[in-house]
C-alpha cells in the first residue's frame, strides 16, 4: 500500500471520529451548525429528540473507500433530519387514540371534572393526542427540520485540519527526507 493511501485512510478516520462527535453534540445541545432545532408542540416528557436516545445511538459512520459514511437504520432519521410530511394512514390513528387513552388514564380529575393541578401537562399532551387522531386519513402531519448530520463550515475546519496534520505534513517531511537523500 503507497504512503499516500496509508495516510488517507488514517486521516479519513480521524476526521469521522471528530465530525461524530460534532454529530452526536447536536442531540446534547438540540442543536445543529448553531441554529436551534424549533421546539415541539407540546411538553412531552423526555428530552426532544432523545426520549430513548435511540436515534441519537442509531447513528454510525464508517470510512468507505474514500468517503466518510454517517447512517441510521431507523426509518425515521432522514425525516427528521430533513424535515417533511408525513401522511397520516389508519395504524397512526389508532396510535394516537390509543396513546389518548393511556394519557388520559393517568389524570387525576376535581369532583366537578376539571384536571388537577398535578396532572395538566398530562391532560395537554393527552389532548394533543387526540388532535393527532382526529386528524383524517391520508391528511398530513408535518415534522421540522431538527438536523444532526450534514456539511457545515465546522465539518469543512475539522476535515481541513486533519488532512493538513496528517497528510501534507508527513508528505512535505517524506519530500523533504529524499531531496536531502540525493
Amino acid at each position: 500500500m503507497a504512503l499516500i493511501d496509508i495516510l488517507t485512510e488514517k486521516t479519513l478516520k480521524i476526521i469521522g471520529a471528530e465530525v461524530f462527535a460534532l454529530f452526536d453534540n447536536s442531540f446534547r445541545t438540540k442543536s445543529f451548525n448553531g441554529k436551534p432545532w424549533k421546539p415541539r408542540q407540546v411538553d412531552i416528557k423526555g428530552t426532544l429528540m432523545n426520549n430513548t436516545g435511540t436515534l441519537r445511538r442509531s447513528l454510525k459512520w464508517k470510512v468507505s473507500g474514500r468517503r466518510i459514511e454517517f447512517v441510521s437504520n431507523l426509518p425515521y432519521a432522514v425525516i427528521h433530519n430533513q424535515g417533511g410530511k408525513i401522511k397520516v394512514t389508519k395504524k397512526m390513528q389508532k396510535f394516537f387514540w390509543a396513546k389518548y387513552r393511556e394519557l388520559t388514564g393517568k389524570v387525576k380529575r376535581k369532583k366537578n371534572g376539571d384536571p388537577m393541578k398535578s396532572s395538566l401537562g398530562v391532560a395537554k399532551v393527552a389532548n394533543y393526542f387526540k388532535a393527532l387522531a382526529l386528524k383524517k386519513v391520508g391528511t398530513y402531519i408535518v415534522i421540522p427540520q431538527r438536523q444532526f448530520v450534514g456539511h457545515t463550515p465546522e465539518v469543512d475546519k475539522i476535515a481541513n485540519k486533519q488532512i493538513d496534520i496528517c497528510i501534507i505534513q508527513p508528505l512535505k517531511a517524506a519530500l523533504a527526507r529524499n531531496i536531502t537523500k540525493k
